[in-house]
């Protein structure tokens, strides 16, 4: 891993936590907790959520894997309506729209000291990386709530250069 990559892991484990507790605040009214759990694993049940930033030579890549648990106790914050609470399209639209909340909010902070990033939209991320090989610039965070817990994943890599033919 490069200095800069480095750095920059060293920003993002610092900043992304402070984001995510703020805005779940903001939308649920929830206090959040970063914890340490190094066997919490996505799996094939959970909602992930991934979203892309962009910075000349960086790409960072932010997945946010929701246990089905979690996200009905944040439907219910939301959706009087209990048939919301486990709709898959009211799922999928919460979860995007809190990886766009949060990713928006760390792009701003980034930008204001000094980057340039640019964002993609969020998007419903199938591969839940069970058994993931072990990475160096890969950075987990664990989350607790009242009611569940999630993962952020962030990696960093270098971001290709189309060249021209």
């Amino acid at each position: 891993m490069s200095i800069a990559h480095y750095a920059m892991k060293k920003d993002l484990a610092k900043l992304l936590p402070i984001r995510v507790v703020d805005t779940f605040k903001t939308l649920f009214d929830l206090k959040v907790i970063k914890i340490y759990d190094p066997d919490f694993e996505s799996n094939d049940d959970d909602m992930i959520g991934k979203i892309c930033l962009l910075h000349s030579d960086i790409k960072i890549i932010i997945r946010f894997s929701f246990q089905r648990s979690t996200l009905t106790a944040l439907l219910a914050k939301v959706y009087s309506d209990p048939s919301m609470h486990k709709h898959e399209a009211a799922a999928e639209d919460a979860v995007c729209e809190i990886v766009n909340i949060v990713c928006m909010r760390l792009k701003s902070q980034l930008n204001e000291d000094g980057y340039a990033f640019e964002i993609d939209l969020p998007t419903i991320d199938c591969d839940f990386r069970k058994n993931k090989d072990e990475d160096e610039t890969l950075l987990n965070i664990n989350f607790m709530l009242d009611k569940g817990s999630f993962l952020i994943e962030l990696d960093i890599e270098d971001q290709i250069k189309e060249k021209a033919i």
